[in-house]
């Protein structure tokens, strides 16, 4: 249910679409496009320029693509740590919930509600920026091949 409230843009883009093909004739084509960065001759030039680089060296396309990709690697990583931990938090104060939930007031059963919800929040974002992130890098190394 969280994750659902994360795709609102959806909804945006949609309403967008509707209003331009409003306004277009229903001959009329709507036309997507890529931006310049995700399509295979600037990703291509970007690889060919490492390579080039290298001045003789023998670079393997392992790390040639870690250059490139480097940093958008490292930052998937730390997407996946900080699913990988809201999972574990949530796990742990659900499980702390439950048992605890005989003789706890109140008012702290409504505080491990709270931390469940915006850990489930948290875990939400991560994924999301996780599978569109990986996704961005997979198009753009598939373009390269």
């Amino acid at each position: 249910m969280v994750s659902q409230f994360i795709l609102l843009w959806i909804y945006h883009l949609v309403y967008h679409i509707k209003k331009e093909f409003k306004q277009k004739s229903t001959s009329q084509k709507i036309e997507f496009q890529l931006n310049d960065a995700l399509k295979a001759r600037h990703e291509g030039a970007r690889l060919q320029a490492i390579l080039s680089t290298q001045n003789g060296k023998q670079l393997s396309l392992k790390s040639a693509l870690f250059s490139i990709y480097g940093k958008t690697y490292i930052f998937i990583g730390l997407w996946k740590i900080i699913w990988a931990a809201c999972i574990f938090v949530n796990a742990y104060l659900f499980l702390r919930l439950t048992v605890a939930w005989s003789g706890d007031p109140a008012s702290s059963g409504i505080l491990y509600g709270m931390g469940v919800f915006f850990s489930g929040l948290c875990e939400g974002m991560a994924v999301q920026q996780l599978i569109f992130q990986s996704a961005k890098v997979g198009l753009r190394v598939k373009n390269l091949f």
